[in-house]
Order: structure tokens, then C-alpha cells, then sequence
């Protein structure tokens, strides 16, 4: 069962050493890593040839829509790319500053492939999950954002704000064939409601989540005004 990992990168040269010695866990299973790089210099691609020797894709991402743009453009970029592959079967979107751990992706796999999940999420809120470094203000925005998410949306989704998500090609596939509604990260919400209002299959699994020390964080301050605007709009869509 071949697998793509989608990874969004913006100047993210700093990480990527580190991103590819902790893919190691993923020995036994066939893969290609597809990077989506947005970074202004050369710098993130030249890390990338320098320790990906084979099976990686580079795609650069030509334009950042506005200054509140999130690394849902990024994926999307990917997506569209995976799903075009004839041998790909399942697409892993992850960062590569290790804030999530890559050894999930075992356990993701092993249980689209026994219980035929469409989608399975990471839940920072299962029992046995593990969040290090993370700011009180952070743990406060995701537990607002999940808790509104489950009023209005649905209860039976634990986590709505982690994007490190693996789905099955096929619905992947249908999911991209709704255009792109929001440049901020409330699209990662448009997605997975994509999902849920379509009756897709859903799991989640239990996650350790370590807050990122290098590269671009895709959140500003500033932005979070925007992006509540996008969040009370979607929540309150079909």
C-alpha cells in the first residue's frame, strides 16, 4: 500500500535534517514525500535534495494568495498531485517540524487497511495523548475552537484543530472536487466537514504533540481576528 505525505514548507531549512532521519520508522513501508515549498530562497529546496535522496517530489508553490495565506494552499497543492499517482492508495498531511509524530502513520495505516476508515484524524483530546511546550493561550484557542466545532458541527469529533490527518485517496479525491473556500487555516475545518457532512468514515487516534522550536509557525497574532471571521462563517455554514 503506497503512501504520499503531503508537507507544506516555508522556509523550513532548519528542519528538514531532522524530518528525514525520523522517517526511518517508516522503513517497512513503501512512500514518496511530496514538498510544497513556499519559501522566498532556495534554501528549504537545497536542504531537501541534500538528505532526500529518492523517492520525494518538490513542488514550488508559485503564489501565496495574501499575507494571511496558511499552509492549507500548500496542501491542497499536494493533494491534487497524490491523487494523480496510479499506485497512491492513502495521503498523509504533515509538517515537518515534528510537532507530530511520523510513527502514527503506522497505526493510521494499519486501520484504514483493516476497517476501510475514509479519514483518520490525530485527537490531541484521546486518552493516552501527549502535548509538550504548548502555550496556555494555544491550548485555549484549540479547546474553543473544538468545543464550538462539536456544538455546531458534530460531537463526535474530538480534535477540529490538529491538520496532521491521513485520508484514503478516493476521498480525498471527492474532497477536491469542491473548491477551495478560505486562504486561512479555517479551510482545514471546510475540509474535514467535507467528510462529516458527506458520511464519510472517520477515526481518530491518539496523538503526541510537541509545539514547533524552528521554522515559520503558520499562525501570526495578528491574522487571528481574520481568521475568527472565517471560523464563525464556517461553523455557522452547512
Amino acid at each position: 500500500m503506497k503512501v504520499i505525505l503531503v508537507v507544506p514548507t516555508r522556509n523550513e531549512s532548519e528542519n528538514i535534517k531532522n524530518f528525514s532521519n525520523a522517517l526511518r520508522v517508516l522503513k517497512n513501508i513503501p512512500f514518496v514525500v511530496c514538498f510544497v515549498d513556499g519559501s522566498e530562497n532556495n534554501k528549504t529546496t537545497d536542504e531537501i535534495k541534500k538528505n532526500f535522496k529518492k523517492n520525494f517530489k518538490i513542488i514550488k508553490e508559485k503564489k501565496r494568495y495574501n499575507s494571511q495565506s496558511s499552509r492549507c494552499s500548500a496542501s491542497r497543492l499536494g493533494f491534487k498531485w497524490a491523487v494523480k499517482q496510479k499506485k497512491c492508495q492513502i495521503i498523509v498531511d504533515i509538517d515537518c517540524d515534528l510537532a507530530n509524530d511520523p510513527s502514527e502513520i503506522k497505526h493510521a495505516i494499519e486501520l484504514i487497511k483493516k476497517y476501510d476508515y475514509d479519514i483518520v484524524l490525530t485527537s490531541k483530546y484521546l486518552k493516552g495523548s501527549v502535548i509538550i511546550g504548548r502555550t496556555l493561550f494555544r491550548r485555549f484557542l484549540s479547546k474553543f475552537y473544538t468545543v464550538t466545532c462539536k456544538i455546531f458541527i458534530s460531537s463526535k469529533v474530538t480534535d477540529y484543530s490538529n491538520s496532521y490527518r491521513f485520508y484514503k485517496k478516493q476521498g480525498l479525491k471527492d474532497m477536491l472536487s469542491i473548491p477551495m473556500k478560505y486562504t486561512s487555516p479555517i479551510q482545514h475545518l471546510e475540509n474535514l466537514k467535507f467528510f462529516i457532512n458527506n458520511k464519510y468514515k472517520i477515526a481518530e487516534i491518539k496523538t503526541r504533540y510537541i509545539e514547533r522550536k524552528k521554522g515559520n509557525s503558520a499562525i501570526k497574532f495578528n491574522h487571528l481576528f481574520i481568521y475568527l471571521f472565517d471560523f464563525i462563517r464556517s461553523v455557522l455554514s452547512k
